[in-house]
């Protein structure tokens, strides 16, 4: 499979050019077109490190649909968009399991399997709503950001807020900070929640936060109060 990257940093568009009978994978709706006679088909993928937890109902399991394109001997392409504006990387995955922000995976080689969840941080803050995936085998994995992405090597421990974490391996061991007591916290807005890696390995983060930038266009959209003066 090769990957060109299309309209980077801002507005990148994955640009995927198949092997003849190569397979793909890529998140639901993340198709903008496509070249060739590919078959394409719609799979389900369900969480299961939470599913061998003791005591956990089946409404409970997180599930993930994802579309498989498939290509015949002629190949194919495929043009792939991520549902954020931002920039994308293509990362390697053969070594380490990856774990990834569900928003941030695009796509990946069909040879990598994908399970819902990272019961690491579910133990850890049960307030934490993003879901995390678990990847791993060997193949190409296309992640998203919103703003810009950018690659931290760690080679001992490292601090960053969580919801500007995108991807990270799992050889560094990762532990999520409990917040400082404060009276003033219950006023302020836009609290971080640190998380702490410690070990070796590769970490991606992205220079925006989805739920800060949500916020933000829901104050702008908000219609304006006009304070009429009497005739």
């Amino acid at each position: 499979m090769q990957v060109n990257f299309l309209h980077q940093p801002e507005m990148a568009v994955a640009h995927l050019i198949l092997e003849p009978n190569e397979e793909v994978l890529a998140q639901a709706g993340a198709l903008i077109a496509m070249k060739g006679n590919l078959q394409t088909q719609t799979l389900l993928r369900r969480g299961s490190e939470v599913a061998k937890l003791p005591k956990v109902s089946a409404t409970q399991i997180k599930s993930l649909f994802l579309n498989s394109f498939k290509a015949d001997d002629q190949g194919g392409e495929l043009l792939l968009a991520p549902p954020l504006v931002g920039n994308l990387v293509c990362y390697r995955l053969s070594q380490y399991k990856l774990i990834i922000r569900h928003s941030s995976y695009l796509a990946s080689s069909s040879s990598i399997e994908i399970f819902v969840g990272f019961q690491s941080f579910k133990s850890q803050m049960k307030a934490e709503k993003s879901t995390w995936l678990s990847l791993f085998g060997d193949g190409l994995v296309l992640m998203s950001a919103l703003g810009g992405l950018y690659e931290i090597t760690i080679d001992h421990s490292y601090r960053i807020n969580l919801e500007h974490v995108v991807a990270f391996e799992n050889s560094l061991r990762a532990k999520i900070l409990p917040r400082q007591k404060s009276w003033l916290l219950p006023f302020a807005s836009g609290q971080e929640t640190l998380c702490e890696f410690k070990g070796e390995g590769k970490l991606f983060c992205q220079t925006h936060r989805p739920k800060a930038m949500a916020k933000a266009l829901s104050l702008g959209l908000k219609p304006a109060h006009f304070k009429l003066s009497p005739p």
